[in-house]
């Protein structure tokens, strides 16, 4: 069985919100308490979900991302060292190093890995997501890699990348 955390933080107006998304419990990945707590606190976390293999694939089809935007920029002689042989949690940092927005460069490039197709489509996943809201549900069409790299203030990030999609500019 599954582990979870709790730590019951409440965000209103959020938790109002979806606290009243509140349907009848079912059985599934989530108990009952886990349940409730995800309508009452906004989140559940549940350790050991995902099987390993399954998490490995996904970083698997991330890398081959990174690879490509790599390969990529050192074609066009905008990088000199690939770093290969940097492990996944540092290469894209690496890369960024020598070209700044590698990361969003990633982003943008709007392919969905099998590998995480896969991810989003398991049927733990699916489960709760069925539990939580019931057996009609659909996945968005537009999907993208949302890298976080150390250098990068994500609040500048997240609002440039919606920037031209919402209509507003941030003023420095």
């Amino acid at each position: 069985m599954a582990n979870t955390s709790s730590n019951s933080f409440v965000y209103p107006p959020l938790s109002i919100e979806i606290a009243s998304w509140q349907r009848e419990y079912t059985p599934g990945p989530l108990t009952k308490d886990e349940f409730r707590q995800f309508f009452e606190d906004g989140f559940v976390i549940k350790h050991d979900l995902l099987t390993h293999d399954l998490l490995e694939s996904t970083i698997h089809g991330i890398e081959k991302v990174v690879d490509e935007v790599a390969q990529d920029l050192f074609r066009a002689d905008k990088i000199h060292d690939l770093h290969e042989n940097t492990n996944f949690y540092q290469r894209l940092t690496a890369i960024e190093a020598q070209f700044p927005s590698a990361s969003v460069l990633m982003h943008k490039r709007g392919i969905l890995p099998c590998e995480i197709a896969s991810l989003w489509s398991s049927q733990p996943l699916l489960s709760v997501a069925k539990q939580l809201l019931g057996p009609n549900i659909a996945g968005h069409p537009v999907w993208n890699i949302r890298p976080k790299v150390s250098r990068i203030n994500q609040i500048i990030m997240n609002c440039n990348i919606l920037r031209n999609f919402c209509g507003f500019h941030i003023i420095d």
